[in-house]
């Protein structure tokens, strides 16, 4: 992440104004944004899971999906994603690893409503099998990561575990797909 990133301001259906400003401004400002956000499943139905490192500004040291990060200013959903994946995880995925399966709109409000994150989530799964030991972590972002059984994460996440970021909606939703016996 560099602070001088551009993103896109959104309007309130979610279309693009042709507006770019600076990541920290908008998170100021409360402006309508695209993150996405990627779900690493391998074949034994384990979901990778990253703990935050502890100087992030938002949820830090609570454990989080595989990976997210922002769609920058004339970057497309799944470029973005492919990128996150290489910068956060440092893994090569190509754009046909990569599935989509839903936006979620979403706003939360952090540090004392100094941080307004108001975004539209664009949700990607990638089904492959990735060792642990090929994963180099960028590690101003990322603490630790693990792969977790679905099924405990879904437990984790109907118990509203403290460890978890709060993205409970998406999280739930998810879990639907991924293992509809377990909800």
């Amino acid at each position: 992440m560099s602070v001088m990133e551009l993103i896109e301001v959104l309007d309130d259906k979610g279309h693009a104004t042709g507006i770019a400003r600076e990541r920290d401004l908008v998170h100021r400002n409360g402006d309508l944004h695209r993150t996405v956000h990627i779900w690493i499943v391998n074949s034994l139905n384990q979901l990778l899971l990253q703990r935050r490192a502890e100087d992030k500004e938002t949820n830090p040291g609570l454990w989080d999906l595989s990976c997210a990060g922002h769609i920058v200013h004339g970057e497309t959903s799944l470029e973005a994603a492919v990128k996150e994946i290489a910068e956060e995880l440092g893994v090569w995925v190509t754009a046909s690893d990569l599935r989509y399966v839903f936006s979620s709109r979403s706003l939360q409000s952090h540090q004392n409503g100094r941080l307004i994150d108001n975004e539209i989530r664009d949700v990607y799964l990638v089904q492959k099998d990735i060792p642990l030991g090929d994963f180099k972590v960028q590690v101003e972002e990322v603490a630790e990561i693990a792969y977790l059984p679905l099924s405990d994460f879904c437990r984790k996440v109907r118990n509203r575990d403290k460890d978890l970021v709060p993205h409970y909606d998406e999280f739930e939703t998810m879990c639907r797909y991924l293992l509809p016996s377990c909800v």
